[in-house]
């Protein structure tokens, strides 16, 4: 009864926020930490900001009451969390948020396919809000983010992906070998970010370990075609230009 009530309230927080109404949405998370366990005390007066607001509401997700609790319900309170700070203008800790609760609980996506799949959403959420700004993804790449507490959790999520496609989760690219002839032998690429730009490169990680996270989310695969196709067209122009320059030269 209790994790219908609180996906009851997570869709009505859901809906509030698509309609930017973010003092509700917020009573209602607040509401679904409570019945989850760890009743949250926050003052909400004219001077207390939304940010102010939020940064107490994720840290009480990480209370050691919610032990009990279902893993699904608690990630998902966090997904919506970082949805309502994003939509509130606070972009950095949004992204920050939502790659903490993906990096706890990534290793037990291989045991319940429930929590694979909700990480596999998060890391599409991810995902689409760095393609979707550019000043955002330049911030929490590794060269330009040094230091942030934000680029070191992309960074994670990074180490992630490259572990699981050595561990042969991956269905597009196989794990390889340490010794120096199987890369002298293979043909596959190591990464699918091969050839991509720094930043350009993190987007592609996510949304490949999105797929290893839930292998029959339909969506995250959609949005991973749609990436690489629009990688390898790029790089295609790119070639071409280069050929009509080398030929207007000669």
């Amino acid at each position: 009864m209790k994790s219908e009530l609180v996906s009851l309230q997570l869709a009505a927080a859901k809906l509030a926020r698509k309609h930017h109404n973010y003092n509700l949405a917020q009573r209602l998370l607040v509401k679904q930490v409570s019945l989850l366990g760890n009743p949250v005390k926050i003052l909400q007066d004219s001077n207390c900001s939304k940010k102010q607001f939020l940064e107490p509401l994720m840290e009480s997700l990480n209370d050691p009451s919610l032990a009990s609790a279902k893993p699904v319900d608690v990630m998902e309170i966090q997904r919506e969390c970082s949805k309502l700070a994003f939509a509130l203008g606070h972009t950095s800790e949004a992204v920050y948020f939502l790659s903490d609760s993906i990096v706890q609980y990534s290793n037990l996506g291989d045991i319940d396919s429930n929590v694979g799949a909700v990480n596999s959403r998060s890391l599409l959420a991810l995902a689409k809000w760095l393609l979707n700004d550019r000043k955002l993804l330049t911030a929490v790449t590794k060269i330009n983010g040094n230091g942030l507490a934000v680029a070191t959790k992309i960074s994670s999520l990074c180490e992630l992906e490259a572990n699981y496609v050595s561990l042969g989760h991956s269905t597009l690219i196989p794990a390889q070998d340490e010794s120096p002839e199987s890369y002298l032998n293979s043909t596959s690429v190591p990464s699918v970010a091969c050839g991509v730009t720094d930043a350009e490169s993190v987007c592609g990680q996510l949304l490949h370990l999105a797929t290893m996270q839930a292998p029959d989310l339909g969506k995250v695969w959609f949005n991973l075609a749609g990436w690489c196709y629009r990688w390898g067209r790029k790089t295609v122009e790119q070639a071409r230009c280069v050929l009509r320059h080398s030929v207007v030269k000669q």
